[in-house]
């Protein structure tokens, strides 16, 4: 999965060929640096405008994976999620969209995740069933597996999220 560590917004009004005025807004991203993500902001939002001038539609959706997903990075360990989809623990989708660049939006943000954690208190996110194989672990391989069954609770006997 890939989740950008950068990410920058551009703005701006175009008119709609009925004179119109719409206020657009592109998001781009990187995993190098701002002006990466500066770049393609402002490359999304030139042809964002180019559409609405030109009269089209919006597309009413994306395609899934059509583009990275916005979230932070808590942690980073080589691979994918340790955490239990928000929705699997009675939790609604967290407010706003990362980055979110005000205090009142990282405020409400805190207050969704403290109940995101405490939903998740008691649940696992998957659950060991048996070794496989050779009965070894690769050197390099046993700390990421260590982490990952700490933080999925697999060994515990807790309902699944």
């Amino acid at each position: 999965m890939f989740i950008p560590r950068r990410w920058r917004r551009a703005t701006r009004t175009a008119r709609r060929p009925d004179g119109r005025e719409v206020e657009l807004t592109a998001w781009g991203w990187s995993s190098g640096d701002g002006r990466e993500a500066e770049g393609k902001a402002q490359e999304r939002l030139a042809s964002l405008v180019a559409r609405v001038e030109a009269g089209d539609d919006f597309p009413h959706r994306y395609p899934y994976g059509a583009r990275p997903l916005r979230e932070e990075v808590v942690e980073e360990i080589r691979s994918a999620r340790l955490t239990p989809k928000p929705w699997r623990c009675g939790q609604g989708v967290a407010p706003g969209q990362h980055p979110r660049e005000d205090a009142e939006g990282q405020a409400e943000f805190a207050r969704w995740r403290d109940a995101y954690e405490g939903a998740c208190a008691d649940k696992a996110v998957c659950r060991w069933l048996e070794d496989v194989g050779w009965g070894r672990v690769h050197a390099e391989v046993r700390p990421i597996l260590e982490r990952h069954d700490q933080a999925t609770r697999a060994a515990e006997a807790l309902p699944l999220a």
